[in-house]
């Protein structure tokens, strides 16, 4: 819908809609393509409630979260292993570097 106001109704039923093609989406393209981005829709409701049409609203912020996950992992085995990995060192290297610098300070 590209109308600049959107009723209660209307997101409701598109909401029933989202959750659908969510619940299909296996049987249709198989459990490997139910990524990040199939995700992502079941917060397009609340974000309409909240923020306003989706003609009003980008895309970018979850097209950054997929660049970014796509970054922190190599090849096709233990992708989640690598992603968690590398997350939780990027997380942590400040406080690595710290106790680095701090004991070498002592």
């Amino acid at each position: 819908m590209t109308s600049d106001v959107i009723t209660d109704r209307e997101i409701d039923f598109a909401e029933l809609h989202v959750r659908s093609y969510q619940r299909l989406m296996p049987r249709l393209y198989g459990e490997s393509e139910e990524t990040y981005t199939c995700h992502a829709l079941t917060h397009l409701p609340d974000q309409v409630r909240k923020h306003s049409p989706l003609i009003l609203h980008s895309g970018f912020v979850f097209e950054a979260m997929m660049s970014h996950l796509k970054r922190q992992f190599h090849g096709i085995r233990g992708i989640i292993d690598q992603i968690v990995r590398n997350l939780l060192f990027a997380q942590n290297s400040g406080t690595l570097i710290n106790e680095k610098v701090g004991s070498h300070k002592k």
